[in-house]
């Protein structure tokens, strides 16, 4: 694989990663209250969250799952980069990874 690649995959995992933990916090601190009358109002993104939140724990599942997932591939391709390229030693990968 080359550095190139291997560098994409971190960056993409950091990005995805960050979408996953924003998600996540939004159905926290969402307003019930608001989210209700909206969808009472027949506002449609209020509608798209009502119907998403219908599984709350589904969704916080996936969210969860997703920023793990996320998290293991950067941390991974951090770890092959400094291990192939920057000639570290599995002892210092673990430290700086």
């Amino acid at each position: 694989m080359s550095w190139a690649t291997v560098l994409a995959c971190a960056f993409v995992g950091l990005a995805l990663s960050a979408f996953f933990s924003g998600a996540e916090t939004g159905i926290y601190c969402l307003s019930r209250l608001r989210l209700h009358l909206g969808a009472q109002q027949r506002d449609p993104r209020a509608l798209r969250m009502a119907k998403l939140l219908d599984d709350e724990p589904g969704a916080l599942t996936v969210t969860l799952l997703g920023t793990n997932l996320m998290n293991f591939i950067t941390t991974s391709a951090v770890a092959y980069l400094f291990t192939n390229y920057a000639r570290l030693s599995a002892i210092e990968t673990e430290v700086y990874a």
